[in-house]
């Protein structure tokens, strides 16, 4: 089983949504270029997520992020969700937005 999976299914309005599962004590990060945004602390149950046998755990979560982008230029910047464990970081989930 893979220590970290997980998914960016949406970037609208500000809002970034998808889910998350993590096997070990780890911190999941969202950067946007390399820029930290906020830690997923937050998450929320789904129903999908664990009927496909991920997790037991909540996985879901939808930051709004909209303050935080407010100083990024340019036509295009990628989102993404860093996974930082004691000992490795590993990026997993990746997206290219179109500003």
């Amino acid at each position: 089983m893979s220590e970290f999976n997980g998914f960016i299914e949406d970037f609208a309005n500000g809002h970034i949504r998808g889910w998350v599962v993590t096997h070990h004590k780890a911190i999941a990060k969202i950067y946007c270029d390399d820029q930290y945004i906020t830690d997923i602390s937050k998450t929320f149950l789904r129903e999908d997520v664990i009927a496909a046998g991920l997790t037991n755990d909540n996985a879901g979560f939808n930051i709004d992020i909209r303050e935080q982008l407010a100083g990024i230029s340019g036509e295009h910047f990628s989102v993404y969700v860093l996974l930082i464990t004691l000992f490795q970081k590993i990026s997993l989930i990746f997206l290219v937005v179109d500003a």
